[in-house]
């Protein structure tokens, strides 16, 4: 072993011999001061000083040391030099650290939850791991000093969030509600109130009987517990893993639900605000509801009690309340006789009673059932089996008929305890309430009579119908028609949850409104109703497969023409965009049917023909049109005010202008149009003046072969209409396919009519009342036909002129020509040579017109009729009867409504003549009153040509009835002979032609 020691090693040598007594010892001589070390080893080799040895010295300065050298050297070096040793940790104390870990982890487990185990066990793990940090980099440095400074602030944030985290939590235990036992069980009942303050009905006042815990059965606690709350019998009334999940799907935006345990929600149910689930108010709702359940709930209650609490105080249809009282309501039995099959429903109705209401939905019930089976599945309380046995069984044959419930204002109640639920997520059964309602008692009172068949005797007992009647002005709820045969309370509401095509009630909105607002139509805009098809290619008809050709806007929606419509909405698409056309429809509450992520309203939604909108959501839209273009909301509920604690919540209106108030009168007035006079007609109501749309949706063929419907067979019928204050929307039609029970376009007209009218008696109040032209709106006086509008000339004959709406400086300017008189040509000439007569005049200037009227040119007339139409200044024709009077006129070819005034010409005959006149028949006759055969008229003749009808054609015949009754008063107005009078007549013929006069008299007696 070779061995060299450096300076350093001999400086920490020395120092550490001064310090070591058992290495270099001081040797004191008795009488002297001197001190001596002690003599060195001469076993130990000196060696030389550096510094005075020679250079070979210094090589040879290192050398083998023997074996008893090295172990000299190594003990004086381990003498010499301390080194501190880490003391090891005796085995038996690891064992019971470790021991003390476990145990207090699995308290931890049971008892906090393993959530807040684990995050306790990763501090613990994070606190070794900064201590043997620490130790790694020392007690100096750098990277020690950096690391001080990161520690600093990382403890300084966790004490400022555990003082965050503790002040919040002392806020939670101060501003909580006092626990009182008694609201466990004892709730006041919740009062609905209608417009005018009077007491509609109480809530909560219910039917209830209580079970206890040991009347349940097992299978309808297992199924409670997979599907609400799966740990409920392991936690203390908060489950911190399903907190966490919750929390961070909150966060993470795919839904923050399921937090609540059983626990949670009695305390919530009982305690707590139950709307106040977003923002801060949700946080400090969620944390008083888990400080109650902990420390208050479960402390006092065993799980069994929590247990008959959740159970007993849940509502599920009207006033019945109580899993006992729900389970005779559903299956006419005591929950305690409940199978698998009926208590997974019923387990599986808590979380939404109404959404999953078998009756109502029963689609709906039958999946949550499965979601219950799925879970008791997955925790281990049945079988694969045993949960395809129960699925196997229709929830409709489950259900008994006792849910056939109903009460005054019923269709009302339904429709203000959605909004409860939907807006405010109150539940008035759970929670005591005062609700103020917008309901109208004297019109809901007169739409329940109709829908119960009190004062109108429907179709027949299977078809269905709904209505819903709105303040235009407000979108307060007046009336609600929910449908016929409703069995029950919280039965399928048809006027806000059923949707349905809306036929052409959709023209107004997805295609004429958007023209107006973005285009600047007018109610006089011209279509051409004519052959036409879809953009894909695909023909499209009226209903009733005729054209009208060019008519104005007023005409296409007053006759609910389908190829103007279509026509109207192609024009939006590609002059304004798909995406402003989906942008108004959704502004007044309609939803297109569009795929997920997209906006695209495609062509059919032009005929109303998608997925559909409620009765509500219609009066809603059709709202708008009547209040100058201001979408509200429709809403039943104005104010919820808390019984227990006096809060109250007022309803917050969203007006919205979502059109100019002349887009919504003129789309009012074209409404207006088509009640007087065009197919909307079944909408008039006497004294009311009522702007409405009808519309009828039609099956497929597929539809109509599979179910053996007839061809003209109508799915759905519409009336959506408005006064100056109330708007009436009507939806008729059948919930079920079925061949026996189907409308046809005849029925559909008719029953819907009678639907509308009697609806109309009861909800419009007859004031009179009439709309108003905004001043951003003007009426003008238009030329029919015109495209584009102009103005009518002085010319324009009355019945020519239409007056229509157009927005204020948008209106024509320009007047028509059609029917302002062309120039009458001059310098007519006529002869007649060889047999042929030749015309000519001055020709006139040529005047322009619409394509339509062809070319402009002269009308050639003989005795007034015509001979032709040229565009020369000439005309020629062959004949042997060329004497008569011809006339001349400025005219187009097409058109000839504006020709000009005739310029005429007489040919007359330069030779000598000789004409004669004689009657047709004799100059007397005797006959009986009824039984007179006179022959009348005269003959002329120019030698032996007869010239009676040139003659006649040129004025040269007048005819005279004279008439004599019995008293010899004559009377000689007459204009034709009348065998029905007795008495005398006399018939003058009066001849004046080229010099040549004479009259000629038939006189009649008649007895």
């Amino acid at each position: 072993m070779e061995v060299q020691m450096n300076q350093n090693y001999k400086k920490n040598y020395k120092k550490s011999s001064n310090q070591n007594n058992e290495e270099k010892k001081k040797v004191t001589v008795k009488g002297s001061s001197k001190s001596y070390m002690k003599k060195p080893d001469p076993n130990v080799i000196k060696k030389k000083d550096p510094k005075s040895a020679t250079s070979t010295e210094k090589e040879t300065s290192r050398y083998k040391a023997t074996k008893e050298e090295v172990d000299q050297i190594r003990e004086r070096v381990t003498h010499t030099v301390p080194v501190k040793r880490k003391k090891k940790m005796n085995p038996k104390d690891v064992q019971i650290l470790l021991g003390l870990f476990v145990i207090a982890a699995i308290v931890s487990w049971f008892t906090l939850g393993p959530v807040v185990t684990i995050i306790l066990a990763l501090g613990i793990l994070l606190i070794i791991g900064i201590a043997a940090l620490l130790k790694k980099f020392g007690k100096k440095g750098k990277r020690r000093t950096v690391l001080n400074v990161v520690l600093i602030v990382f403890l300084s944030f966790c004490i400022l969030g555990a003082l965050a985290v503790g002040g919040f939590m002392l806020y939670i235990v101060n501003t909580a509600p006092e626990f009182d036992p008694n609201a466990l069980k004892n709730q006041q009942s919740s009062i609905l109130y209608d417009r005018d303050g009077n007491e509609m009905t109480k809530l909560g006042a219910e039917v209830r009987e209580d079970v206890t815990y040991d009347r349940l059965p097992q299978v309808f606690v297992d199924a409670l517990i997979a599907i609400e709350d799966s740990r409920f019998f392991q936690h203390n009334g908060f489950d911190a893993a399903r907190f966490l999940v919750a929390s961070l799907k909150q966060v993470t935006g795919q839904g923050g639900g399921g937090a609540s345990t059983l626990s949670m929600q009695v305390v919530k149910n009982t305690y707590t605000d139950a709307t106040a689930t977003t923002g801060i108010q949700g946080i400090i709702r969620k944390f008083t509801d888990i400080y109650l359940a902990v420390f208050k709930l479960e402390k006092n209650y065993s799980k069994e009690q929590i247990i008959e609490f959740y159970v007993n105080s849940q509502c599920f249809n009207g006033t019945v309340c109580g899993v006992e009282q729900a389970s005779q309501m559903y299956f006419d039995k005591s929950v305690s006789d409940l199978n698998l099959a009926e208590a997974s429903l019923l387990a599986g109705m808590f979380q939404a009673p109404s959404s999953y209401n078998p009756y109502n939905n029963p689609d709906r019930a039958s999946e949550r059932r499965d979601d219950v089976l799925d879970m008791m599945i997955r925790h281990g309380y049945i079988t694969e089996s045993e949960a395809d046995a129960a699925r196997m069984i229709p929830v409709s044959s489950l259900l008994s008929d006792n849910g056939a419930q109903t009460m005054k204002n019923q269709a009302f109640i339904d429709t203000v305890l959605e909004e409860l639920e939907d807006k405010y997520n109150i539940n008035p059964y759970n929670v005591s309430v005062e609700v103020y309602t917008t309901m109208d008692q004297a019109k809901q009172d007169g739409v329940d009579d109709i829908f119960n068949g009190t004062t109108f005797t429907w179709e027949n007992e299977v078809v269905q119908g709904a209505a819903a009647a709105i303040d235009i002005h407000t979108g307060e709820i007046l009336a609600i028609g929910a449908g016929r045969n409703r069995s029950g309370i919280r039965y399928l509401n048809y006027a806000t949850q059923v949707f349905n095509q809306i036929g052409s009630t959709a023209k107004p909105i997805f295609d004429y409104a958007p023209g107006m607002e973005y285009l600047n139509w007018s109610t006089y805009t011209q279509f051409v109703d004519e052959p036409w098809s879809y953009s894909s290619g695909q023909a499209i008809n009226n209903s009733d497969r005729k054209f009208m050709g060019q008519i104005s806007l007023r005409t296409a929606l007053a006759q609910s023409r389908n190829i103007p419509a279509l026509k109207a909405f192609q024009t939006l698409n590609q002059e304004i965009g798909n995406q402003k056309i989906y942008d108004f429809v959704t502004s007044l509450g309609i939803t297109p049917e569009t795929t997920s992520g997209d906006t695209y309203v495609h062509e059919a939604h032009s005929l109303g023909a998608f997925n559909g909108a409620s009765v509500l959501q219609m009066a809603g839209a059709y709202a708008a049109f009547g209040n100058g273009g201001y979408y509200n909301e429709p809403y039943s509920v104005r104010k919820v005010v808390y019984r227990d604690t006096g809060e109250v919540i007022e309803h917050e209106s969203t007006r919205n202008q979502v059109m100019s108030d002349s887009t919504a009168f003129m789309i009012t007035d074209c409404l207006r149009s088509a009640v007087t006079e065009g197919i909307s007609s079944g909408a008039n109501i006497s004294g009311v003046n009522v702007a409405a749309k009808t519309g009828t949706s039609n099956f497929d063929a597929a539809t109509k072969e599979h179910y053996n419907l007839p061809s003209n067979a109508v799915k759905d019928a519409w009336i959506v209409g408005y006064d100056p204050d109330i708007a009436l929307a009507m939806w008729y039609g059948y919930e079920v396919i079925d061949s026996q029970y189907v409308s046809t376009n005849a029925s559909a007209v008719k029953w819907r009519t009678r639907l509308y009218q009697a609806l109309g008696n009861v909800v419009y109040d007859r004031t009179g009342k009439d709309f108003t032209a905004p001043s951003s709106v003007v009426r003008v006086g238009i030329e029919a036909g015109s495209n584009p509008a102009q103005l009518p000339s002085e010319n324009t004959p009355a019945d020519q002129i239409v007056y229509e709406y157009f927005k204020a400086g948008t209106e024509p300017t320009e007047t028509s020509t059609r029917y302002v008189k062309l120039p009458t040509p001059t310098g007519l000439k006529v002869t007649y040579e060889d047999g042929k007569v030749t015309i000519s005049w001055n020709r006139t200037a040529t005047q322009t017109g619409n394509e339509s009227y062809g070319s402009y040119g002269y009308r050639v007339y003989y005795n007034n009729t015509e001979l032709g139409f040229t565009t020369d200044n000439t005309y020629s024709f062959e004949t042997s009867e060329p004497y008569g009077t011809y006339s001349v006129v400025s005219s187009f070819e097409n058109y000839t409504a504006n020709q000009s005034s005739a310029t005429s010409y007489t040919l007359e005959d330069e030779t000598e003549e000789n004409i004669t006149s004689s009657l047709k028949g004799r100059s007397s006759y005797t006959c009986s009153v009824g039984s007179c055969n006179v022959t009348e008229g005269v003959t002329i003749l120019d030698g032996t040509r007869d010239i009676t009808s040139t003659v006649a054609a040129q004025g040269g015949i007048t005819t005279q009835y004279i008439y004599i009754d019995s008293t010899g008063t004559q009377d000689t107005t007459k204009t034709a002979f009348d065998d029905s009078l007795a008495g005398s007549w006399v018939i003058k013929y009066i001849i004046n032609y080229h010099g040549y006069t004479r009259t000629h008299d038939i006189t009649i007696e008649v007895r």
